[in-house]
């Protein structure tokens, strides 16, 4: 195929993909419809950030790269050309074979992590995605931190020597704990405060310190959950082939808020499986894209 076949194919198929997302202005678009490489979104309240986001997988879902790739389909010829160029025109009506032919490598639902901090927003991600999508929107992963890492875990908790059954402990739970700890160990908790000492093992947590050697038990911390899911595993083949087959796309929501360990999870998923990442107000990598999707309110 020349260059100028390539260059109209791919500019054809982009106009198409373009009237699917005519409702949104042009910022939220052009974010919606870039999917190669990390992207930085700056958004402020109000600007329409999980509008993007909802629309951004309904685009990896049906379209994949198709909006941001000059790749061509094998087979692609002059009548595909012909029938992209009148659609785009409005010359044809779009039909589901023409949106089949604007795809290109579109994801699975499951292999989209839409990735937060509460429940509250997890469940209004959720409810978008099915409103948006149907069923299909239910397989998408919108969890929240917690939730992504205790599902890994869930499959994967036996190669870091944990049982696919262990409990999480919530904070009451690992106050008594370590209240027990101290009590075992004849360290005087008016000296040595449980909660301080819970806070002090959380910030290690945080950091990213481990406990030397490693202990393995049936029970753990929400905190050490998401540590743990970070833990190298086994280089196995059949490792690799579970998630680089399940992630293909990460999209963190207000990014500028995690710790240093979720950063971690969002930046190894991204260098692990080609992500591509949402994130607001925060700094970017060189080569990621930015968009504003509206002014910033100040305090």
């Amino acid at each position: 195929m020349t260059e100028d076949f390539s260059r109209r194919f791919a500019a054809a198929r982009r106009q198409i993909i373009e009237k699917e997302y005519a409702n949104l202005n042009p910022e939220q678009r052009e974010a919606v419809l870039t999917t190669e490489g990390p992207l930085l979104l700056l958004a402020g309240a109000g600007s329409g950030k999980t509008t993007v986001l909802i629309h951004r997988v309904a685009n990896i879902l049906q379209f994949g790269r198709g909006a941001d790739t000059r790749e061509l389909p094998p087979d692609a010829d002059e009548t595909m050309l012909a029938a992209l160029e009148d659609a785009a025109a409005g010359r044809t009506d779009v039909t589901d074979d023409i949106r089949r032919l604007c795809a290109v490598d579109p994801a699975a639902p499951w292999q989209v992590l839409a990735i937060t901090f509460t429940n509250k927003a997890a469940d209004e991600l959720k409810n978008r995605l099915e409103a948006k999508l149907g069923e299909t929107g239910r397989d998408v992963w919108a969890l929240t931190f917690h939730g992504t890492c205790v599902r890994i875990l869930r499959r994967c908790a036996d190669r870091l020597g944990f049982p696919n059954s262990f409990t999480i402990y919530d904070q009451a739970d690992s106050l008594s704990v370590m209240k027990r700890i101290l009590r075992d160990m004849n360290m005087d908790d008016k000296v040595f405060p449980p909660k301080a000492m819970l806070a002090a093992a959380g910030r290690y947590k945080g950091s990213l310190v481990t406990p030397s050697p490693p202990r393995s038990a049936p029970v753990i911390s929400a905190a050490s959950a998401r540590r743990r899911s970070m833990q190298p595993m086994p280089n196995t083949c059949r490792t690799q082939e579970l998630w680089t087959s399940t992630i293909s796309y990460t999209i963190p929501s207000a990014f500028c808020r995690t710790s240093r360990m979720c950063s971690r999870i969002i930046r190894k998923n991204s260098d692990t499986f080609s992500s591509t990442s949402i994130r607001t107000r925060t700094s970017c990598s060189t080569g990621c894209r930015r968009f504003w999707l509206g002014a910033m309110k100040t305090s």
